[in-house]
């Protein structure tokens, strides 16, 4: 059931696509829509060392702060008996580039041990013994950003490292054998220019992770950056219909951190086959499903699929 969907006279994609996967089978796209069922919990509060020019922190202010153990394993019960999914522990980074999760390992491990939630690990560049044991108390995912070029590490964060850093996380990952291993590739992290995209995603054939994430810088107020433009249309486009040939065995999808007004592209990276994408507007939804295609919808961060 081939088609070309038009959205409105205005607005047109121009794509042909298809309900059908390549087995005949019918497609199914997972809408992430994590919220209260699924928070994203700071343990170093609204502290961040690095204050990187495109974040500064800003959005540690939305997440909740569990900046000791004792109250990470307090929420997380609270959480379990509300019923919630699961949560992403996370936070700002230590001038090392990591985040300081290391103390929290044995609550993460009660957590594990005493409740139903997943959790998903944010954990910046983290030595591969403090790795082997976040895999040890039974994290769910890892969630691991990536980049592809120095000048982005060492410019736009501020770090006295390279990009090979956090591909070596990625590897460390891989070879301890932990579960749901996601890189996550900000389009356009440097002033909105696609510099290095490409090359990462070629790097991570040789990993085989389980998911790719995309994200896509947006001019943030109060940010050295907040004057620069977002990637263009195309740059998004061409980033993530590579992703998709390079990649045909992972799972690619769309995360929450994009901008939101010009939003075309979340059509067309449906239309080129991404397997997610979180928090999409109602346009997207309509096209899904006026394109032969099936919504799953799921109410925990797009790590986990």
């Amino acid at each position: 059931m081939s088609r070309t969907w038009r959205l409105s006279p205005q607005q047109q994609i121009g794509i042909h696509i298809c309900g059908l996967d390549d087995d005949g089978v019918t497609r199914s796209i997972d809408v992430f829509r994590p919220g209260r069922g699924f928070p994203a919990v700071s343990v170093t509060g609204t502290r961040c060392d690095l204050k990187c020019h495109h974040c500064a922190g800003h959005y540690l202010r939305g997440m909740r702060a569990a900046t000791e153990p004792e109250e990470l394993l307090k929420l997380a019960r609270r959480l379990d008996e509300e019923c919630a999914l699961g949560l992403l522990i996370s936070g700002g980074s230590e001038m090392t580039g990591r985040v300081p999760l290391e103390r929290f390992v044995g609550a993460i491990r009660r957590i594990k041990d005493t409740t139903r939630l997943k959790i998903n690990a944010h954990v910046g560049l983290t030595p591969k013994a403090n790795l082997e044991d976040l895999v040890a108390a039974g994290v769910d995912a890892f969630s691991v950003d990536v980049y592809g070029t120095d000048s982005a590490v060492q410019d736009t964060l501020g770090l006295d490292a390279r990009a090979d850093d956090f591909m070596g996380v990625v590897e460390d990952l891989k070879d301890l054998g932990a579960p749901g291993l996601t890189p996550h590739i900000c389009i356009g992290i440097e002033k909105g220019m696609l510099k290095g995209e490409m090359e990462v995603i070629a790097r991570l054939k040789s990993v085989g992770p389980d998911a790719l994430v995309f994200i896509v810088f947006t001019p943030t107020k109060g940010t050295s950056y907040e004057n620069a433009q977002p990637p263009t249309h195309s740059d998004i486009v061409s980033v993530l219909r590579l992703a998709r040939e390079q990649l045909p065995d992972t799972r690619l999808v769309l995360g929450c951190m994009r901008p939101r007004k010009a939003r075309r592209y979340e059509l067309e990276a449906i239309a080129l086959g991404i397997d997610g994408i979180a928090l999409p507007s109602k346009e997207v939804i309509e096209f899904i499903r006026m394109s032969g295609m099936k919504v799953s919808e799921k109410g925990t961060c797009c790590a986990l699929g």
